[in-house]
């Protein structure tokens, strides 16, 4: 099985939802990357529930200078491990990545609602 990024925006808010299985490191930074930039992103929200395995490394995604440098990941709390070593490399790189367990919240957070605590 392969992968597939599914986009959606609103706003300056740019959805990538990705299904299937990790392509090569470096390739959804690429592809990400590219989309951000078309359009014109301000925040970007990576929705990885549907990815069936994690071998993807999310580190080539902040080399790209058309990735926003706030980035929302929604993936599942038990994925929480993973997403440690993501969020310290993105501050080592001038950015910010926080993992959060619904669509809503991760938005909240990108735009600064007062509801988005931490």
């Amino acid at each position: 099985m392969s992968y597939r990024i599914a986009f959606s925006q609103t706003g300056d808010v740019l959805v990538a939802t990705i299904s299937g299985t990790s392509p090569p490191p470096g390739t959804l930074a690429r592809d990400i990357g590219k989309h951000a930039r078309e359009n014109a992103a301000r925040h970007l929200v990576i929705d990885m529930r549907r990815l069936l395995d994690r071998a993807g490394r999310l580190r080539e995604l902040f080399s790209h200078k058309s990735v926003p440098r706030r980035v929302a990941i929604v993936d599942n709390a038990r994925n929480e491990r993973l997403y440690v070593f993501a969020e310290f490399d993105a501050r080592r790189r001038g950015s910010t990545l926080r993992r959060f367990d619904d669509h809503e919240s991760a938005v909240s957070w990108l735009l600064g609602s007062p509801s988005s605590s931490a």
